[in-house]
């Protein structure tokens, strides 16, 4: 009822508009309607968002639902648009509700938000959807992955290798059956050649299990008799099935050795091996009929080429190879004294989901980490976007850490205004305000070590307390740098873009394994990853991630600047200062002992767009170019 009053109000508003100009200012009654109308779109829209719960949408996918109802409009307000948008398309479609459900058996958090419109008016509005990933289908893959040559369709030997589970599928098991036992004999892969001069045809039988469930699939191999004389073609096709490739996907690098030469009934095969076209690549490598394979963050297919001649006729199979992806390496910190570990790195990789975790963990310290969605790109490179942080031991969005640091600068400027009238309260003000925003654990000065660093004492009276207090506080909004030009909200501001520039959006890494076989105490996996930072020449230098550099090691000449930090160095010297707003001139006010300088100086950038910017001015006796050098990834 109070809304379409609402709307009737709107309508009155209108007709007053075309009905009253001959008795008053048309300008003055148009901007009273407009205010009216202003405020009425806006309690309307702010209404139509107060009636979306927290359970206006599903919170909650299970594994066997497919799709989630996103609604187009609000009941009761139905002139109010809506429409979703989602963190992970891939996951949810906000445009249908569809649902795809990763592999796994854990959840994937999907952030869904709701934008509502009227007029030129928008809310918005986050939830937070989790979906059950499904068990993957390892029986119906590893049935997938039984290829039609797993064993040969030629046997001239006396005995056959029938796997007891499929490659790559080590808890899938295979049992064997014959169609003649006498012939070949499934338990063993004896094989018995009958007298005379053809072949026996003999259908093996492979049963896969998998928790309780089975799938079969048959082989139909061809057994030559005892004095039969091989063909020049079944002399080939026996030595291509015996073509073994024993690769186990166990390690991150693994060389395969294929013989140079097979013997088939005192024939001798000769044997040379090549990449498939489209698979060759730095991760796959030959070396005569060595092959090297190396694992990559994706799971890959190695297609090789075995080309077998005999007696100037030849056969080519190609064989191929899954090769898993990385999906774990750690790195253990030792203290040389001990032999302890102190301190653990850990990097996850779910390739299903194109993210990774890396995580650092010490003793004494808590949890940090960060997780990243990635797109790989040619040439070793990969694109990277934070997704989340793990600070002080919890995890959270960027969003929900710009809303942190929002909320403490609040905290802050509050204080400010408000300052208590005591000591005891503004200590315990500063205290609620630090803990609440440090983490777990963590600790604040005392009362007394409060005191000492205000210079006051507890027994100062009511009046010094006060000129203390506000002394303190005139030098806590200078400290952070406030001013009539300068306000609270440009503060937050740019803390909040300081913030979010740390972390990699749509970056651009190169990323490259370090063999660590050697070290298997401290790199159990027997190998890291590095990533570094790419110059993006479509942003500006102090938004890159990275330092600008340059050395002259003969010259003993060296600076080094870091963009959006309070500090550069000349010639090995830190000096602090401060940026102005466009980053092209640092002020240099301070030196790295927090004390005066005597001579200020102020230094210009320029940045020359290609990964270079050129240093000028102050203190130095030239212009200098400085390069660019990538931040590893966290």
């Amino acid at each position: 009822m109070k809304k379409m009053q609402k709307f009737s109000v709107l309508i009155s508003v209108l007709f007053l508009l075309t009905s009253v100009g001959l008795f008053t200012s048309c300008d003055l009654l148009l901007g009273k309607a407009k205010d009216s109308v202003e405020k009425i779109e806006t309690e309307i829209i702010d209404e139509a968002l107060a009636k979306m719960g927290d359970n206006f949408i599903s919170s909650y996918v299970d594994a066997d639902t497919d799709s989630i109802t996103l609604p187009k409009t609000i009941p009761g307000y139905e002139s109010v648009r809506l429409s979703w948008t989602s963190s992970n398309e891939a996951i949810i479609n906000p445009a249908t509700g569809a649902v795809t459900h990763n592999e796994g058996t854990d959840v994937d958090e999907v952030n869904l938000t709701a934008t509502l419109s009227y007029d030129k008016k928008t809310r918005t509005k986050v939830y937070t959807v989790e979906v059950e990933q499904k068990s993957p289908d390892i029986l119906g893959k590893a049935y997938a992955a039984m290829a039609d040559d797993l064993i040969p369709t030629l046997v001239t030997g006396e005995s056959i290798t029938l796997p007891k589970t499929v490659p790559g599928y080590s808890d899938v098991t295979i049992t064997w059956t014959s169609s003649d036992d006498s012939i070949i004999k499934a338990s063993t892969g004896a094989v018995t050649h009958q007298a005379g001069t053809g072949d026996d045809e003999v259908t093996l039988t492979a049963t896969l299990t998998y928790e309780g469930k089975t799938k079969t699939k048959e082989y139909t191999v061809k057994v030559p008799q005892a004095d039969k004389e091989l063909t020049d073609e079944e002399i080939l096709e026996a030595a291509k099935s015996e073509v073994v490739i024993n690769y186990t996907g166990e390690n991150f690098r693994e060389e395969v050795a294929i013989p140079e030469t097979i013997t088939v009934h005192g024939k001798t095969v000769a044997v040379s091996v090549a990449f498939a076209a489209g698979s060759a690549g730095a991760s796959f490598t030959t070396n005569g009929n060595n092959v090297l394979i190396e694992k990559d963050l994706i799971e890959q297919t190695a297609k090789l080429n075995i080309s077998l001649s005999y007696n100037g006729d030849f056969v080519t199979k190609e064989v191929s190879i899954e090769v898993p992806a990385v999906t774990e390496i750690i790195y253990y910190h030792y203290d040389n004294s001990t032999g302890e570990i102190f301190g653990t790195e850990i990097f996850t990789n779910n390739p299903s989901t194109k993210t990774f975790i890396k995580e650092k963990s010490w003793t004494g310290y808590d949890d940090s980490g960060a997780e990243y969605s990635y797109e790989l790109l040619e040439n070793y490179k990969i694109r990277v976007t934070t997704t989340k942080i793990k600070s002080r031991g919890k995890w959270s969005t960027l969003e929900a850490m710009a809303e942190e640091y929002t909320s403490l600068y609040s905290e802050m400027i509050n204080l400010m205004n408000n300052p208590p009238s005591t000591y005891s309260e503004l200590y315990e003000t500063a205290k609620a305000i630090y803990l609440s925003n440090a983490g777990e654990g963590a600790s604040y000065m005392s009362e007394e070590e409060f005191l000492e660093m205000l210079g006051a004492s507890k027994d100062d009276d009511a009046a010094t307390q006060a000129a203390v207090i506000q002394t303190y506080m005139a030098a806590y909004y200078a400290a952070m740098g406030l001013s009539e030009d300068y306000t609270i909200d440009d503060l937050i501001a740019d803390e909040i873009e300081d913030l979010l520039s740390r972390y990699p959006k749509n970056a651009v890494y190169t990323y490259r394994f370090w063999d660590k076989r050697n070290y298997t105490k401290a790199y159990p996996n027997g190998v890291e990853i590095n990533f570094e930072y790419q110059f993006d020449n479509t942003k500006p230098w102090y938004n890159q991630l990275g330092s600008f550099y340059y050395y002259d090691y003969d010259k003993n000449s060296s600076f080094r600047i870091y963009p959006r930090t309070s500090y550069i160095y000349i010639n090995s010297t830190e000096y602090k200062g401060k940026w102005d707003k466009k980053h092209t001139v640092f002020t240099a006010t301070y030196d790295a002992n927090e004390k005066p300088l005597s001579s200020p100086f102020s230094i210009t950038v320029t940045d020359n767009k290609d990964g270079t910017v050129t240093i000028s001015g102050g203190i130095l006796t030239a212009s200098v170019n400085l390069a660019f050098q990538g931040y590893e990834l966290d």
